[in-house]
Formats: C-alpha cells, structure tokens, sequence
C-alpha cells in the first residue's frame, strides 16, 4: 500500500531523525569533490530566544538549484531547545520534486553563546528513480540580539548521503 505524501509526512514526524525514506536498499556517499565547493544555502531572519527552558531559533533558509543534481528549495524554521531532535521546517516554494526541510539546535557542552546549527534538506534525485539524497550542514551562529548579530548568513553542506 503506497503512503500519500501527507501521510508520509506524518509518518516522519514521529521518527526521531528526519528521512524521506525509513529502509534505505543501499547508502551511497557522495563526496564532497563532486558538489559545486561554493554551493550555499542562505540563512536569513535569524532570532532567537532564550529562556530557563532553554533557546529556540526561527529562521528562513533557501539554495538556489545545483545544476539539474540539487533542486531549488526554500522553507521557514523552527528549531530548539539545544539538543532535541530535527523539526521538519515548512517548505515555502512549489518545487515539483519531493523533499524534506529540517532543523536542530546541537547540544553545547560549552558556556559560549553561540547556536549550533545544524539543517538537513532531503531530496527525490530528479535523475534517478528510487534514490534520494540528504545533505546536511553545520554553523555556529550567536544568540546575542545586537545590532552586530547576524540575521543573515551562509551555510555550506558539508555531509552528504544518499540511498538508492
């Protein structure tokens, strides 16, 4: 019996990590050589809040296509407290091709004010039937809310998987 996309998305959310697929038949890895080295995603909207139960961020996130390889994406986030699982983002544009956002705050065993980010956007290959790609990527951001934090700023992927 095949899942609507709807349930599909549902089914997801209740799985700790966030995957399109929850049985892969085969993991490929695609080195990061053969991704485009200034291939970014654009973080923009950035605010935070903290407070005794911890911080939450809300912020945009879009990439332009790759190529015909990496479709365009763009989606509204939702991440927080430190250390709790990826929280599927709301994508924002009408792409034709299934795909997931998602985001966390990492855990920090430091007392620094920074955020650290990590977004996953998972994919449909728009070249190759049954295989999806995740790529992953990481920053560390401030929490501070002044003038000099930033509300926009880049992101590269720098794990990157697939399954066929």
């Amino acid at each position: 019996m095949q899942l609507s996309l709807a349930a599909s998305l549902i089914t997801l959310l209740a799985c700790a990590e966030a995957h399109l697929w929850s049985k892969p038949a085969v993991k490929l890895i695609k080195p990061k050589v053969n991704v485009a080295s200034n291939y970014t995603w654009t973080v923009t909207e950035w605010d935070v809040s903290c407070s005794s139960s911890g911080c939450f961020a809300d912020f945009n996130v879009s990439a332009a296509a790759w190529k015909t390889s990496i479709p365009a994406f763009s989606a509204s986030c939702s991440a927080g407290p430190e250390g709790a699982a990826y929280q599927r983002c709301d994508v924002l544009d009408d792409g034709t091709v299934s795909r997931l956002v998602a985001a966390r705050l990492e855990a920090s065993n430091t007392t620094g004010t920074g955020a650290h980010l990590a977004v996953s956007y998972e994919f449909v290959d728009p070249n190759v039937d049954g295989t999806y790609w995740n790529y992953t990527a990481f920053t560390d951001v401030s929490y501070k809310q002044t003038a000099s934090a930033p509300s926009k700023f880049s992101m590269t992927p720098s794990e990157i998987w697939g399954v066929a």
